[in-house]
């Protein structure tokens, strides 16, 4: 996860084409598709480019950050606080899952999204969600 969003600081940092610098936007989201163990777990770290520069963003310099459509979707959210850690996203998404399977709600078993709305240097008052997504 950390390689993911370091490859993306450095992308919003002048990594692209252009050589250009991009605000950063919030949340950073992770899509999590959890393994038999946390070293298998697959992790895609994204962030949602500004609005003003989605018509023509800027393409990468790297070749393994791309430019991705986030999908329409319909997502369950749980909200928590604190500094988020491995097993703090995967205990609050398994309480969501719960909720929802007790609630009947057919969502997508396999992965789920962690956003996280803070800078690493805000201690206190942080945001941060599990996503479940709505399956058809």
């Amino acid at each position: 996860m950390r390689t993911g969003y370091g490859k993306l600081i450095q992308y919003i940092s002048g990594a692209n084409k252009e050589r250009a610098n991009i605000p950063m936007t919030e949340p950073v989201v992770t899509m999590v598709t959890p393994g038999q163990n946390s070293s298998s777990s697959n992790f895609t770290v994204s962030l949602i480019v500004p609005r003003a520069d989605q018509t023509s963003p800027l393409q990468p310099s790297d070749p393994l950050v791309y430019l991705n459509p986030f999908p329409k979707m319909t997502a369950y959210v749980r909200h928590f606080s604190g500094y988020a850690f491995g097993d703090d996203w995967a205990e609050n998404a398994a309480t969501l899952a719960g909720a929802l399977d007790n609630a009947t709600i057919s969502y997508h078993k396999n992965f789920y999204y962690a956003a996280e709305y803070n800078s690493v240097f805000q201690p206190v008052f942080r945001h941060n969600e599990v996503w479940l997504i709505k399956s058809d």
